[in-house]
Parts: C-alpha cells; structure tokens; sequence
C-alpha cells in the first residue's frame, strides 16, 4: 500500500488514518502517523513528524493549526 502512496495513486491522509486505525484499534500500539491526536497513542512525537514527512504530510503542530484554520 506505501507504494500507492509514494506513486500519488493514494492520498497520504488516507493512508496514515488507515495505518494508525488498525495499530490503534487492532495491535494496540503507538499510532506511526498520529492521525487521531485526540488519542494518548502519541509518545514519540518525533518519530511522529519523521513516518509523517516520508510520505508527505506535515508535522503534528502544523497539521493542527491548519485543521483549526478550516
């Protein structure tokens, strides 16, 4: 499915909810993208920032002030 992703045939917001719903939801584990950050699955944020920038999404503080500007 990365491959998708790194092809443009997947948007990456798609594929990091859909990663980080199964680890959050099925494997119990810290969420690689922080898709929901409602949720306290975030430890490392600076792992975080670094899954999200390989597949071009922004930072988790930059990804929330543009979620509050719409």
């Amino acid at each position: 499915m990365l491959e998708y992703v790194k092809s443009g045939d997947c948007i990456p917001k798609d594929y990091a909810n859909m990663v980080d719903r199964h680890d959050l939801q099925i494997d119990k584990v810290e969420m690689p993208y922080g898709s929901y950050p409602s949720y306290s699955a975030v430890i490392d944020t600076m792992k975080v920032n670094r899954n999200r920038k390989t597949i071009g999404l922004p930072p988790l503080r930059r990804s929330s002030k543009i979620k509050n500007k719409l």
